[in-house]
């Protein structure tokens, strides 16, 4: 196990007993992503121990670099459609994302030891699916907006709103461009596990509405 070699790496931990550092410096370690003051800091976020109860957020250790929660103005303005306080649910989330928006995201949320992939969907449905693609080459927003589309048309879910990042020129997105569709014009701060935001301008985004105007 590697050392810390850096103040910034255990300035976080200091309020933690000797062995939840130890613990929570071999998560850092075991996560195989860059050792940085972020990377630490979202560890102690997702195993702060109060009691010796470990606490998930639900976000897995390779994942931490790239988990971003959808910013606070989009949310409000996506349930200002629906006409409600929460969405039903959401299926690509975890409990402190859901926190996030007062007084939740949405009513239900699966996180990813649960794979809303395979779950049931129902009601008005949130969606900001993972980015990237994962370890077995899957395109992992292409692999989300077929399955909302299809719980949409099959008549499981009433609406579904997804927040999705461009990607001219493939199929799946020309697909989810014949849907009613908001493109973004300004960068989106995301907010991180430590609470930071970060910013993306690394493309454009695009919210796309599959609504039922019979219902």
């Amino acid at each position: 196990m590697q050392l810390p070699n850096n103040i910034s790496h255990i300035r976080s931990l200091h309020k933690y007993s000797p062995d939840t550092r130890r613990f929570i410096w071999r998560q850092v370690c075991d996560s195989e992503m860059p050792i940085t003051e972020e990377q630490v800091v979202a560890m102690t976020v997702k195993y702060g121990i109060l009691k010796k109860i470990i606490v998930e957020t639900g976000v897995s250790f390779s994942e931490l670099g790239n988990e971003l929660y959808t910013p606070t103005e989009i949310i409000k303005v996506a349930k200002l459609v629906i006409g409600k306080d929460s969405f039903n649910l959401d299926p690509a989330s975890c409990s402190f994302a859901n926190r996030l928006h007062p007084p939740l995201l949405a009513n239900q949320i699966y996180d990813e030891t649960e794979d809303g992939l395979v779950q049931k969907w129902c009601g008005d449905v949130w969606l900001s699916p993972p980015f990237g693609i994962d370890k077995s080459g899957v395109n992992r927003p292409e692999v989300w907006f077929y399955t909302a589309e299809s719980k949409f048309l099959s008549g499981e879910i009433q609406s579904c709103q997804i927040l999705l990042k461009i990607e001219y020129g493939s199929t799946w997105m020309m697909q989810a461009m014949n849907y009613p569709h908001c493109h973004l014009n300004f960068v989106l701060n995301f907010t991180t596990p430590t609470g930071r935001d970060k910013t993306k301008n690394d493309g454009s985004y695009v919210v796309i509405y599959m609504y039922n105007i019979f219902f």
